[in-house]
């Protein structure tokens, strides 16, 4: 688990009822932890922070797992049919 830093910075927001149910709804079908932790993460995306940054690099480790993994699977191709007829 990552080590986070310490949040001492506080945003307040006004909501009105129907704000506040469909944010509550919205929190529970993303599975986020808290409503806190659904702001965040929706400020932070749009705002191109730590989130996006690290979507990114999830995209690219992806991206060269996916290379690899292709390697692999055109190795064994090769390998398997000689294993077979030995």
């Amino acid at each position: 688990m990552a080590i986070q830093k310490p949040r001492t910075r506080l945003v307040n927001i006004r909501l009105s009822e129907e704000e506040f149910a469909s944010l509550q709804r919205a929190t529970n079908e993303s599975g986020a932890r808290s409503i806190s932790d659904f702001c965040r993460n929706a400020i932070l995306k749009s705002s191109g922070g730590a989130n996006q940054q690290d979507l990114h690099e999830v995209e690219r480790r992806l991206g060269q797992l996916e290379t690899t993994m292709t390697q692999l699977a055109d190795r064994l191709s090769v390998v398997i049919p000689k294993a077979q007829h030995a």
